[in-house]
Order: structure tokens, then C-alpha cells, then sequence
């Protein structure tokens, strides 16, 4: 046990001292950016980013350079903004994105980096703005919807490569039929 404690011990050294750690500051002296590089100059671990006011604007984890791991933003009130997941620098995974108040304001999937799946667009007010799909290239398939503020349907209508396909309706803040539209 002691023979492989000391090997174990000092590989960690090694890895620590290959790391440098880097802070960038706004001219009023406050933190922009901290976090560490490697040997080869590329960012490594855990960094943080924050709004000249001091406060936290995002931290997340790289390796080799890029983004990978869980990822989260936040407002400059200190509201969250952004969590999700980066895997060589791309989006990866289900990503919530939120209003400066805190609602909601976006859910919905990634694949490396494109849009796919179901995502789902919120007013301010946290009422459902639009729902719809993305195919795996990122191109809008199959029914979407549009509501407004109030939450009453504004319009609806299926979709094929990202264009219009059948017949679209169109709703007032009543929920009225008010048109309807050939593609």
C-alpha cells in the first residue's frame, strides 16, 4: 500500500504544477474571467466568468480547450440564464434557457449543437409561447404552435424542412378563428 501511495502522490503534483492559473480583471479591478491552462496553453477545468459589477456571469468546465461538461449562465441580476451540456465544444443534451425574471423561457434538446427533438418557447409571463420539433438536421418537422401572452392559441401549422406544408390557422387574443392559409 505505501509503495503505490508515493507514485499516486506525486503524479498528482506533476498534474498540478502542469496547470497555471490565469485571472483576467475589468479595468475597475474586479475579476473577468479565472480559471487554469495547461502545458499546451489550453484551458483546463473549472473556469469562471463574471459581469464587471462582480457578479458570476457563467462557470463551466474545458479540457483540452474546449467546453465540455455542464455549462451554466446567469443574468446579471444573478438569475440563471442558461444549464446544459457541452461535449467538444457543441451543445449536447436537453438545455433550459430563462427569462432575466427567472421564467422559463426555452427547453429543449441538442445534438451536437443543432436543435432537435421537441423544444418549447415561453413568454416572460411564463405562458407557452411555441412548441414544436426539430429533425436531426435542425429544421422545423411536423405541428407547430404559437400562442399569445395570454395563452390563447395564435396559430398552427405543420411543417416540412423547415417550410410551411397544408394549411396554417391564424387566431386573435380570443381565440378566434381569423384566417386561414394554403401552402
Amino acid at each position: 500500500m505505501k509503495k503505490l501511495l508515493l507514485p499516486i502522490l506525486l503524479l498528482s503534483q506533476l498534474l498540478v504544477l502542469a496547470q497555471t492559473p490565469q485571472k483576467t480583471f475589468y479595468q475597475n479591478g474586479k475579476p473577468k474571467m479565472q480559471g487554469q491552462i495547461d502545458k499546451n496553453k489550453k484551458a483546463t477545468g473549472e473556469w469562471k466568468s463574471y459581469f464587471e459589477n462582480g457578479q458570476l456571469s457563467g462557470v463551466g468546465n474545458y479540457k483540452d480547450g474546449w467546453r465540455t461538461g455542464q455549462w451554466r449562465t446567469y443574468h446579471e441580476n444573478g438569475k440563471p440564464h442558461s444549464i446544459g451540456n457541452y461535449e467538444n465544444e457543441l451543445r449536447m443534451g436537453i438545455w433550459k434557457f430563462y427569462h432575466e425574471n427567472g421564467e422559463l423561457e426555452q427547453i429543449g434538446s441538442f445534438n451536437k449543437g443543432v436543435y432537435v427533438n421537441e423544444w418549447k418557447v415561453y413568454h416572460d409571463n411564463g405562458k407557452l409561447f411555441s412548441i414544436g420539433k426539430y429533425d436531426s438536421k435542425g429544421l422545423y418537422v411536423g405541428e407547430w404552435k404559437w400562442y399569445h401572452n395570454n395563452g390563447q392559441l395564435e396559430s398552427i401549422g405543420n411543417f416540412e424542412n423547415s417550410n410551411r406544408k397544408g394549411e396554417g390557422k391564424f387566431y386573435d387574443k380570443e381565440g378566434k378563428l381569423i384566417k386561414k392559409q394554403k401552402y
